[in-house]
């Protein structure tokens, strides 16, 4: 059920015939759908006309690696976006995958300051299993960013842009850790997770910086029909070596309806 790739799973444990001490394991598995191809056309008040496409396939062929391919194009964002993830690269469970993308940013239509950045990546990652429900991975990200400034922009833009100049390559070292016990991979109705997250940009490239972030949740059945759900996000971010600016558009932004109701989208 963790795996996400069926609706319902039933295990059966009869007696082998003539032994008193040997079992049967015998699995009934429903699969569900594992892949979808959608396009999108909407309004939103925090990213104005929103159109978009995406292919994705969690199951691809049935050896249970995914694949997701997408664009969007809104007030806010323009992006195209390739992502590939073997979970079983080698049979000890560990894992590899690529990513790459393209996007453009304008955080002026998001309600957070009147620039706009341009940014290319491509990256890689793995992961390592050290038990059950525990999993360390990490990877590596090169990024090129490109700043654009607005009309009147805040001081600390300007400030900034003087100092670094408007473009940069980063050499980007992701590591995290992460803990899961959900009964689910879709829908948890019991269980917790726990995602404790580095992000480093290198010495090398044009900035140095580095983020840290935690998030965790944890689901409480009550009855058969409701589920309690408890979750909390923490972050911190800081420049280190020759960059003594911690990137502005790496900031960390709260608001709106899926973060904080009663504030507008990106005012904290």
């Amino acid at each position: 059920e963790r795996l996400g790739y069926f609706k319902g799973v039933n295990v059966e444990t009869p007696e082998v015939p003539g032994t008193d001490d040997q079992i049967d394991i015998s699995f009934q598995v429903e699969e569900q759908p594992s892949g979808s191809i959608s396009a999108s056309l909407g309004f939103s008040q925090g990213y104005g006309l929103i159109l978009g496409a995406n292919y994705s396939e969690s199951n691809i062929l049935g050896t249970g690696n995914s694949l997701s391919l997408g664009v969007s194009f809104s007030d806010f964002q323009k992006s195209a976006n390739f992502n590939y993830f073997n979970p079983y690269y080698t049979l000890d469970g560990i894992s590899r995958g690529y990513s790459a993308f393209a996007r453009q940013l304008d955080y002026d239509a998001r309600n957070i300051a009147r620039f706009t950045t341009d940014a290319l990546g491509v990256g890689m990652n793995f992961g390592f299993p050290i038990g059950e429900t525990r999993r360390i991975s990490f990877g590596g990200l090169l990024e090129y960013t490109k700043i654009t400034e607005g009309i009147f922009p805040a001081q600390e833009i300007s400030a900034y842009l003087d100092e670094n100049g408007e473009e940069s390559i980063n050499y980007k070292m992701n590591l995290s850790w992460r803990s899961t016990t959900l009964n689910r991979g879709i829908f948890p109705t019991r269980g917790h997770s726990q995602n404790l997250a580095l992000m480093v940009a290198l010495p090398g490239g044009d900035l140095q910086f580095y983020k840290v972030s935690y998030d965790a949740q944890v689901f409480f059945p009550l009855g058969n029909t409701f589920t309690l759900r408890l979750r909390s996000e923490l972050a911190y971010g800081d420049g280190y070596g020759d960059t003594e600016l911690f990137p502005f558009y790496e900031h960390f932004y709260a608001g709106g309806f899926g973060s904080i109701r009663g504030f507008e989208n990106s005012t904290l």
